[in-house]
């Protein structure tokens, strides 16, 4: 007797599925690509994994040929505008991953659907796309691409008529035992990472000072985030690559999102990372050599502490109590996720209304507990015609809006207004500079110091900026991010000292802003590239638009 053929009877079953969901072959293309992802990872700390032999694919790959380089992604260091740079070339009007349209009278935020569709449709629809005639998985913005899925700017699109829908990744799923198999596996292995994380958190704090975010609906988003919506990340890659889909685009969300709540270098994100390189693996082996493979991430993250926790109140409401003015906080620290996640589970409860009664009574309670689970908290955004202040929290980068004019202010025009209010808040622990524009010049201040960017560099006082990276490009990236659209009046820093940043958010994972390894991501492929000099990601632009 014959030994079974598994590779044939895979092919057969993806073969029987396109069929299913009417996906038809590609257009035959010489030259394609797949970048894999890895939302937040910092290049050090991928250095690190790879020398204690954690993920043995990926150091597999760069024995193999392929190369590992840091680069430097720019300010902010955010997926926003990375991927916006990236994909479509173009980042100059995203100043964070919140902010507001002071003449619009209207708050943009990276974690509302909505808004990222309203952004990409905007100011990207006339760009190409690096990802036109592909497909898009779990990123923000769509890159012009044919077929997108778990993507922010088209999920609430309803008339986009060649997309592979959520529900068709469920009915994938149910289709491939071995993908029931590893999601059960993930699931109880997510399980027990929490378990141990409770059980040796004290420890960790008490010896290394690091802090950890737990609650009751953690150990479900995990699940959620790392078992399933990972797998069906996955699953709809490789499916792509027996289309031979010639553009593919996929983002690993699962390591900034515990990089967050436990830190960038706990147990827990350390067993995250390698359990994503056994999925690399899976979508490196069946793509072959047919495609070109990059591996890379987005920015870095370090260790964080709650400004909350320094200060006993909010960001926001400091910002108010110093200028005597009501102050708004506009952040939500899980927003972007909890919205993905609750998206999700609605067209799974959908999907499941032709199944059985059982099934749907299953799935239907399960999508109940976890959405009741993980409501997100929202403030909502009024412009009212009295004074306040907006404060949109991005992690360790914060834009302030003063409501009084619809143009950006000018530094004396604060001051003029509000006496003393630069001095009281570069004071507080928590924040390491403070921004402000006068004319076309740049008003840094930090510890004991203060810059003046013009068309010279003037100095006064402390040399702070240093401890933050080298001093040259930091000052050219000021520059940069101080001409983008909608940045605020005034932005605020976390102080970055010994590797740890302060968070405006809540986190004890922390980017953002800038400091250290949040800003150097790591970037494999086989070809060479030279990114010694790149100091803004639209940089890569010219990398894949060449495909």
């Amino acid at each position: 007797m014959k030994p079974l053929n598994l590779k044939k009877i895979s092919d057969k079953r993806y073969e029987t599925v396109m069929k299913k969901l009417d996906l038809k072959k590609a257009r035959p293309s010489k030259k394609k690509f797949i970048i894999i992802q890895i939302d937040s990872l910092p290049y050090s700390i991928l250095k690190k994994f790879l020398d204690s032999h954690s993920c043995k694919f990926i150091r597999s790959m760069l024995k193999k040929g392929y190369t590992l380089q840091k680069f430097n992604c720019g300010l902010p260091t955010g997926t926003p505008s990375v991927q916006a740079g990236m994909m479509y070339g173009e980042n100059s009007m995203l100043p964070a991953f919140r902010f507001v349209d002071k003449k619009a009278k209207r708050q943009f935020s990276f974690g509302n659907p909505n808004d990222v569709r309203d952004i990409e449709t905007r100011y990207f629809s006339e760009k190409k796309g690096i990802l036109e005639g592909g497909s898009s998985y779990s990123n923000i913005f769509s890159g012009g691409a044919e077929r997108s899925i778990l993507t922010l700017s088209t999920m609430t699109k309803k008339h986009y008529t060649k997309r592979l829908k959520e529900t068709d990744l469920w009915f994938l799923l149910l289709l491939y035992p071995s993908s029931g198999s590893r999601v059960l596996y993930y699931s109880i292995t997510e399980l027990l990472i929490e378990i141990l994380s409770i059980i040796t958190y004290p420890f960790f704090k008490l010896i290394r000072n690091k802090h950890a975010i737990f609650g009751f609906w953690l150990p479900f988003r995990r699940i959620f985030m790392t078992a399933i919506l990972t797998e069906l990340i996955t699953l709809g890659a490789i499916l792509d690559i027996k289309r031979g889909v010639p553009k593919i685009a996929m983002n690993y969300i699962n390591y900034d999102e515990v990089a967050h709540l436990r830190g960038p270098n706990s147990l827990s994100a350390y067993f995250m990372v390698r359990a994503l390189d056994r999925r690399i693996k899976r979508i490196v082996k069946k793509a072959g050599d047919d495609y070109d493979i990059f591996i890379l991430s987005d920015h870095g993250q370090v260790d964080g502490v709650p400004f909350e926790k320094l200060n006993d109140m909010t960001l926001a409401e400091f910002v108010g109590r110093c200028a005597s003015v009501p102050s708004f906080g506009l952040s939500s620290a899980f927003e972007g996720r909890l919205t993905v996640i609750q998206l999700v589970l609605k067209k799974m409860v959908a999907f499941l209304g032709d199944f059985s009664l059982p099934l749907r009574f299953a799935g239907r309670t399960f999508a109940k507990i976890i959405l009741k689970a993980i409501k997100p908290k929202h403030a909502e955004f009024i412009w009212k015609d009295k004074e306040q202040i907006f404060v949109s929290d991005s992690c360790c980068l914060a834009n302030v809006y003063f409501n009084f004019s619809e143009e950006r202010l000018d530094l004396s025009e604060i001051e003029n207004k509000h006496p003393r209010l630069i001095e009281k808040l570069i004071k507080n622990q928590g924040i390491g500079m403070v921004l402000a524009k006068e004319g076309q010049d740049i008003i840094l201040f930090g510890k004991g110091g203060k810059l003046i960017i013009g068309d010279t560099v003037k100095k006064e006082g402390h040399d702070f900026l240093k401890k933050y990276g080298t001093e040259d490009v930091l000052i050219e990236q000021l520059r940069e991010f101080n001409k983008i659209d909608f940045v605020g009046d005034l932005v605020l820093f976390g102080n970055y000292e010994d590797g740890r940043a302060v968070s405006f958010t809540g986190h004890v994972g922390s980017h953002g802003g800038l400091g250290g390894d949040m800003m150097y991501p790591f970037f494999i492929s086989k070809k060479k590239y030279d990114l010694s000099k790149v100091t803004n990601a639209k940089e890569l632009y010219k990398i894949f638009s060449k495909y």
